[in-house]
């Protein structure tokens, strides 16, 4: 958590208080710190649409807290048991009743076209989903939202296990173009690529990211871009990277890939695809097999 809002605080607004409730009696819990941390990204990133350019807050809060038969009611994914509540909780417009329906359908979004692509509340349902937890929101129209996120506990003392290190994962280095939408992620990508040794250029803007590869082709071993951002998709960027120098490895990234998708980019000469969320060190190996091809 700590290390997420550290990125989150980097790209939210200044406008925006970050404050935080973390009880120190949680229990530890199995998962993909990687997923966990973009759960926590993109729940930022979307309590931040919600208020806008005026000032406001967002609160995190961690706890431990003990499914019963009437959470379960209220939450039919959830079963009984001890769990670890991560909640989101924002002073944004808040949600209708019609909007709470479908929030974590892939592609709904009610931000203005060009803003947001809808894929975040999705990919963190689903990774929450994939770690047999679930998520619960309360909103209402101008009383800001709540979302709470159960992950379920162990009932085990664990050892805990050093973070990886840039050694643990052999790397042949090298120059990255990273291009996302979600500025959040940009920061999460460069940072964690660096410690495997890349040299990573972000951008939030593929219309600058595209100008940027024009002035300089030769100098990027690599691309990682995401697949849907507003103005320019990650297939229509390739295509035109590929236009520039034919011989750039291109990686796609994408919460919702398609048979249609990989089609489209075996034509376009896209070398790999990856699913969203990824994990550092998966990237790193896919980026060493393409440098070593």
């Amino acid at each position: 958590m700590e290390d997420a809002l550290e990125l989150v605080r980097a790209a939210l607004p200044a406008t925006i208080d970050i404050r935080r409730d973390f009880a120190a009696d949680v229990p530890p819990l199995v998962g993909d710190a990687a997923q966990i941390h973009q759960v926590v990204v993109n729940l930022a990133t979307n309590a931040s649409h919600a208020i806008g350019m005026r000032p406001g807050h967002i609160e995190f809060r961690i706890a431990a807290v003990d499914v019963d038969a009437g959470t379960e009611r209220a939450s039919p994914d959830l079963r009984g048991g001890r769990y670890v509540r991560l909640s989101v909780i924002d002073d944004g417009h808040g949600m209708d009743r019609a909007t709470l329906e479908r929030i974590f359908d892939p592609f709904f979004t009610t931000m203005p076209p060009g803003q947001g692509s809808g894929l975040g509340l999705s990919v963190a349902h689903g990774i929450v989903r994939s770690h047999g937890g679930a998520i619960r929101v309360e909103s209402e129209p101008g009383k800001g939202t709540a979302l709470h996120v159960f992950f379920p506990a162990i009932q085990v003392a664990v050892e805990a296990t050093p973070a990886p290190t840039a050694g643990a994962v052999p790397t042949r280095g090298g120059r990255v173009l990273y291009v996302d939408d979600e500025g959040a992620l940009v920061l999460m990508a460069r940072r964690s690529l660096t410690r495997f040794g890349w040299d990573v250029t972000g951008f939030t803007d593929p219309a600058k990211a595209l100008q940027e590869f024009q002035l300089r082709p030769g100098e990027f071993d690599v691309v990682v871009t995401d697949a849907a951002m507003p103005g320019m998709t990650g297939l229509e960027l390739a295509a035109r990277l590929r236009a520039t120098r034919p011989d750039v490895p291109i990686v796609l990234a994408s919460g919702n890939l398609g048979p249609e998708d990989q089609d489209a980019c075996e034509r376009l000469g896209v070398r790999d695809l990856v699913q969203k969320p990824f994990a550092a060190d998966e990237l790193c190996r896919m980026l060493d097999r393409l440098r070593a091809r």
